[in-house]
Formats: structure tokens, sequence, C-alpha cells
């Protein structure tokens, strides 16, 4: 019972920072922008918060960040602290406000 109740735990904490699909796509209709016309310009949205081989991808491969709150296009970007990665990603300025990358849940990246 304990493992089940650890589980069920562990899953809350990692589905309270996904993104779902119709999130995401409120976001984008804000800047009237859908993720199929996204696609068909042949730029690729990845969901989830940055890990795995996005880390390695460099910024300059970055059409947009997506946080839980704004879609954030990369030459809207004030301040990026960090490398030259996606991994490297300190924090970055966006509107004045600082967001870091544990906050980016979906990525938009150019091919």
């Amino acid at each position: 019972m304990r493992i089940l109740f650890l589980l069920m735990f562990f899953l809350s904490g990692l589905s309270a920072h996904a993104m779902t699909r119709p999130e995401l796509e409120a976001l984008l209709k804000e800047r009237g922008l859908t993720v199929s016309a996204l696609e068909l310009q042949g730029l690729k949205v990845v969901m989830g918060e940055v890990t795995g081989h996005l880390t390695a991808l460099p910024f300059k491969r970055v059409a947009m960040l997506i946080t839980s709150d704004d879609a954030i296009l990369r030459s809207e970007i004030e301040v990026i602290e960090g490398g030259r990665t996606i991994g490297e990603l300190v924090s970055a300025r966006f509107k004045g406000q600082y967001f870091l990358l544990k906050d980016v849940r979906a990525t938009v990246i150019t091919p």
C-alpha cells in the first residue's frame, strides 16, 4: 500500500508540471498561432520540460519558449543568462520578469 501511495504522489507531482495540448493551444491562440500552423512552417513543437537530448540543443535553434503563462519568441527575450545550449540556460528575462529553465513547459525549435 505504501508503494502505491508513493507512486501516486510521485506521478501527481510530475503531472503538476506537465502542459497539456489544450493549454498549449490556448497560449498560442493569444498570439494568433496554433500548433499545426507552427508545424506547417517547418517548426517542431516539443512538449514537456527541457530534459534529455533537448538540453544539448543550441539556443540559436529555439524559436519559442513556452512557460505555463506565456509563449515567448526568442527575439522577445530581453536577457539570457547561461551558455549556448538550452541545458545551460540559467535564467532569462521577458517583460521584466525572470524565468528559469525549470519553468519551460514546451519548446518550439527550428529544423
